[in-house]
Order: structure tokens, then sequence, then C-alpha cells
């Protein structure tokens, strides 16, 4: 008869540690079941609360965009007029330049060099403020020997990248006074820590440019891209143009022909035209592709300079998570349907902080809660 032979204890030990394994493996894969089916089922859910969200925007009793625009026309000429008195009153003083700025600014040099790296370990913003002191407290210059050609307002959103900043007024000044541009930076910050709103942002930060100084343009602008040739003119376009064509982290290529996001120029008349950005993208992402299919819906087409003058180095930073994309694809999808009720006529918020600081102008505002579907 068979002689009976006891188990070794390493086999045994291995049969447990295998069996412990199968069954943690097993109890893994239940729960991310679990976990999906609980991710699918939420998604719904603010899927469902996002169109709730859109039908009471459209149904809402909004001032009709055209009387935004006539209201904004109307403050605009107001400005306009006074400046045109002050310079009057200035060429009869001897203090104002009478002579038109030459059509080819003549300090444009062309490509840059600058090491981004060892430029963030360097500069503080009293540097950058050193070396920019003929530009008045909240960011404004103008030529003193000639008439700017355009006068223009470059929007910064931001939100927590201070060395960014930092580092893009170093550039960004002495890259607009070689343009012999009339400019004024404005850097709008979200208030508290709520999911960010840059269309909203941007929105709030033209109107309360609008109510203090006349201008021509608008330049939405990163906190994250730092131009690399002056001959990339920061000027008012006839056709909404997209600067920020090659950028060095996407290998100098455009991604796509109706991008645009990054450094973007238009003129005031063709912003009130499109009702600005819609307010409706919470967290990161789309905001800029809503704004492409609002220009071409109303007959603008976007315009670009050549990819070899249009570029941008990116400064390194972490990405933020975007938001989901059946929610950027809803309001996509959405958007041309909502666009005359959901822009510079509905931009709910708040000023909490309004300074003029030495390279810039800071503004602190309050978009509110994201709505339901995005929380």
């Amino acid at each position: 008869m068979f002689k009976r032979r006891d188990i070794p204890p390493l086999l045994l030990l291995l049969f447990m540690i295998i069996l412990v394994m199968v069954t943690v493996s097993q109890l893994l894969l239940i729960r991310e079941r679990w976990n999906s089916h609980g991710y699918a089922s939420r998604l719904q859910y603010e899927l469902r609360e996002l169109d709730v969200s859109i039908a009471q925007l459209v149904n809402a009793q909004t001032h009709h965009m055209n009387h935004t625009r006539a209201l904004l026309h109307f403050r605009r000429n107001m400005r306009r007029f006074r400046q045109l008195l002050k310079s009057e009153a200035d060429k009869q003083n001897g203090t104002n330049a009478s002579q038109y700025c030459p059509e080819q600014p003549p300090n444009i040099i062309g490509p840059l060099q600058f090491d981004i790296v060892s430029e963030m370990q360097r500069f503080t913003m009293a540097q950058a403020a050193a070396n920019n002191s003929e530009v008045k407290d909240g960011g404004s210059w103008s030529p003193s020997h000639c008439m700017a050609r355009h006068r223009v307002i470059v929007i910064i959103p931001y939100r927590d990248r201070e060395q960014h900043l930092v580092l893009m007024l170093a550039h960004l000044h002495p890259f607009l006074q070689r343009q012999q541009l009339d400019y004024t930076i404005y850097v709008v910050e979200q208030y508290g820590n709520q999911t960010f709103n840059k269309g909203r942002l941007m929105n709030a930060a033209f109107l309360e440019a609008s109510k203090e100084r006349y201008f021509d343009c608008s330049i939405f602008h990163d906190v994250d891209l730092i131009p690399e040739d002056t001959r990339n003119m920061y000027s008012c376009p006839q056709q909404p143009r997209h600067l920020s064509v090659a950028i060095d982290e996407m290998r100098y290529r455009l991604p796509y022909s109706n991008l645009v996001g990054g450094v973007f120029a238009i003129r005031v008349d063709h912003f009130l035209k499109v009702n600005g950005y819609s307010n409706m993208y919470w967290g990161w992402g789309a905001e800029d592709d809503d704004m492409a299919y609002r220009m071409l819906h109303v007959g603008l087409r976007i315009s670009r300079p050549p990819s070899t003058i249009a570029r941008f180095k990116m400064v390194p930073h972490t990405k933020r998570k975007p938001t989901e994309g059946n929610k950027r694809m809803k309001l996509l999808m959405t958007g041309l349907s909502r666009f005359r009720v959901d822009g510079l006529n509905s931009a709910d918020y708040r000023v909490m902080g309004h300074r003029k600081l030495r390279l810039f102008t800071h503004l602190l505002i309050d978009v509110g809660p994201p709505p339901l579907g995005f929380r």
C-alpha cells in the first residue's frame, strides 16, 4: 500500500500565497466593476444636471447681446471722446507727439534667444519691475515720440502660477514696447478655490477694462507662453488672429485647424459680435474651441502668422486634469444654439479686488460656484 507522505512546509506556504493572491485579485476586480458602474451612474446624473443648467440659461431673462453691444459701444465712444480731448490739449501744450508711429516698428529684431529654465530660477517680480522702469503703474505703456497705431489690452487668466507670471511679464513688456503699442496688461485671478472658469474670467476682465480704458483689440494670453519672435505682431488684426501657432512642447506644429487657444488677438467689434466667450466651461479645456465655432458661425475667419514667426516657448508646469469629454462635447454641440445668451451679456461675477500694481492691473474675480453638472 501507499505510504503517507507529509507535504513540505515550503510548498504549503507557496500554495497559501497563491490562494491569497487569487482571492485579492478577484476582490479587486469586483470592486473595479462596482466603481465603474458608480462612475457611469454619476456621469449620467451630471450630464442630466448639465442639460438643466443649459436650459435654465437659454430660458433666462438675459439682456439681448445687441443691448450689451450698444452699451459697450457707447462706453467706448465716450472714452474715445475724452481721450481725443486730452490728446488735443496735450498737443497744444507741446506734451504729446503728433505723428503716428511707423507702420513697421524700427526696433523689431526677429527671433529672441533665452533659456526658460535658468530664468525661472533667477527672476523675481522686483527684478522684472526694475528692468521695466518706464512702465506706468497698472502695466501701461505707450511710445513717447510718436502716437501708437494700435491700442491693445492683454488679458492673462491666472491661478497659482506666480513664477510663470513673473517670467512672462519680464519678457512681454519689452516685447510689446518694441512693437510700439499703446497697451495695458490685465492679470485676472479667480477668487477662492472653486472650479476654474477661464471663459468667465476673460469676459469679466474685458468688461472691467472697458470701464476704464479705450482700446481697439484684446489679446487673450495664457500665462505659460513666452513669444520667441518680435515679428509676431500683437496689433489689431482685420480678422481674429491666432498668434501661438507653433509651441515648442507641441514640436512647433499646429494640432488642428480651428485652434485659437494659447495667445489670441481679436478686435473689440468682433468680440462683441460673438458675445465674448462662453461662461459654461468649468474646469480645463474647450472654451477656446467654442470661441472658434462662434467666430466661424458669424462669418469671421481665423488668421495666423507664419509658423516660422508665431513661435512660443511653454514654461514647464504640471498639467491640469481636463473636464470629462462627454461634458465638453455636450457643451460644444449646443454652443451655437446658446451663444446669443451665453457670453458677455450673461457673465455673472463680482469684483473682489482691483489694484494697479507695478507691471499689471490685478483683477480678483469671484465667478461663483459651478452650476449643476460641474460640482
